[in-house]
């Protein structure tokens, strides 16, 4: 690419033009400019997301050139970006004026009537155009019904145009770049698999297709294929972040771990790393046995983002599996200050306040997971359990009615059962277990993992009884 500055026919670089610009506004005096200046000037302020500068440029440039159709729509879509759809159809009439059958004005319009949810007009518009835009402009058309197909939350046909538009032009970036969105709402991976390998046979360089072939072959879970995709994708564009981070996502869903932490490496040559990367790095070193190297990127995570409560969990994973409880209730305690709506915080200091001996700190926090996350039975299984470890069977059993009026399960049967043993009923016990096993078998290996209950012949009779047959 040429980094040099554009230079105009008299030798005038954007940098003068601003200049000479400012200098006649700052005088009230204003010199001629050609319209290849004024548009390199609107490019610039628009770049700058200086829309109030453009539109004075804009206003100069209709002074300057009233028979120029181009500003007029120029100016139009300057107020469709501001959502004033009024006022820019009210400079596309002008620019029709000059250019009836200009194309651009067309889609500008469909734009205007989109935002303003006139979109019966639009589509007629863009059927319109179908039929005599000819093949140079048609993926533009495409692309333009896809807009309002998105708007009105009919994603299915958002995909349809999107394709229509890249079998036209594999090479719309607008539809490249839409596409990956449409197909996740819409659940189109199949068809995405199909479209972009047919993109990547015409254009085997578009760092975008290969994205968006690695997106939906994830999305299926054909994670070595989505891997080798996303490769491609940021082999061709060294600077494209997201090839890397959904590369190395897919790599630790597929178990491949140090895969994973390669990728990341080669993401680190070319931008910085951010918390959520340490994180999944510390997460990747864990699953490899890697306990110093993980709490090494967690601490990087702390570092970066002080704030971010998944690294101080997962902070307190590292103790906890080290069964320093001290240290792991310390990093469970300062995520959960910094987001106290989070069951699993909860739920991992609460147990880690029972490692201490600290009953009434655990008991608060296996109550908040409870309530954060009424509907999931683990957490009041694991309330129950520490009522009933605790000498609190009949408190246990009171919470266990409780929990089926916001979950159900087996689970909570084998729970019952458990709470019955350890308040010494165990004759109903041992009934109920049967019922437990007859509508879960599998399930029944929560409760042999339970304290007492490994050891418990009457409990292993019971299951032997319900062992399935092997036949």
């Amino acid at each position: 690419m040429n980094n040099k500055p554009h230079r105009f026919k008299q030798g005038k670089t954007i940098a003068q033009l601003i200049f000479e610009l400012e200098t006649m506004s700052h005088n009230k005096n204003f010199g001629f400019f050609e319209k290849a200046e004024f548009i390199e000037l609107l490019d610039y302020y628009e770049r700058k997301n200086r829309n109030d500068k453009a539109l004075e440029v804009i206003d100069l440039a209709i002074a300057q050139h009233p028979f120029s159709s181009e500003f007029f729509i120029r100016k139009a879509q300057i107020f469709i970006a501001s959502e004033q759809a009024m006022e820019a159809l009210r400079f596309l009439d002008q620019a029709e004026a000059y250019a009836p059958s200009d194309i651009e004005i067309a889609l500008t319009r469909v734009e205007a009537y989109t935002l303003l949810a006139f979109y019966e007009e639009a589509l007629i518009i863009l059927d319109e155009l179908k039929s005599y835009c000819g093949k140079t402009y048609l993926d533009e058309v495409y692309v333009c019904e896809a807009m309002v197909y998105e708007d009105r939350n009919q994603h299915e046909k958002m995909f349809y145009a999107l394709r229509k538009a890249l079998l036209h032009n594999c090479k719309n970036q607008i539809a490249l770049k839409r596409i990956w969105y449409c197909v996740d709402i819409s659940g189109k991976y199949d068809e995405s698999i199909a479209l972009h390998l047919h993109i990547i046979d015409e254009d085997p360089y578009s760092y975008v297709a290969w994205y968006n072939l690695g997106y939906a072959y994830a999305s299926v879970s054909k994670f070595k294929e989505a891997i080798e995709a996303f490769e491609y994708a940021y082999i061709i564009n060294n600077k494209f972040e997201f090839a890397y981070r959904d590369c190395a996502d897919a790599c630790i869903k597929m178990g491949a771990y140090q895969k994973a932490i390669e990728v990341y490496q080669e993401a680190e040559e070319q931008f910085e790393l951010d918390g959520e990367i340490f994180i999944k790095l510390g997460q990747c070193h864990e699953f490899l046995k890697n306990a110093e190297e993980a709490k090494a990127f967690y601490f990087k995570a702390i570092e970066e983002e002080p704030e971010n409560p998944q690294a101080h969990f997962h902070l307190g994973q590292c103790y906890a599996k080290r069964l320093n409880w001290v240290a792991a209730s310390q990093s469970y305690l300062n995520a959960i200050e910094l987001d106290d709506k989070d069951e699993i915080y909860a739920a991992a200091l609460a147990e880690a306040y029972y490692k201490l001996g600290d009953w009434d700190n655990a008991l608060f926090y296996f109550e908040k997971a409870t309530e954060t996350a009424p509907e999931e039975s683990k957490y009041w299984i694991q309330l129950i359990c520490f009522l009933a470890n605790t000498g609190m069977a009949q408190k246990a059993m009171e919470t266990l009615d409780e929990a089926y009026f916001y979950t159900i399960g087996t689970e909570l049967l084998y729970c019952r059962v458990y709470c019955l043993l350890k308040q010494g009923k165990r004759k109903k016990a041992l009934y109920l277990l049967g019922e437990a096993l007859y509508e879960d078998f599998d399930m029944h290996d929560i409760l042999m993992n339970w304290p007492g209950v490994r050891g418990d012949e009457e409990v292993h009779a019971v299951v032997k009884a319900f062992l399935p047959n092997k036949d």
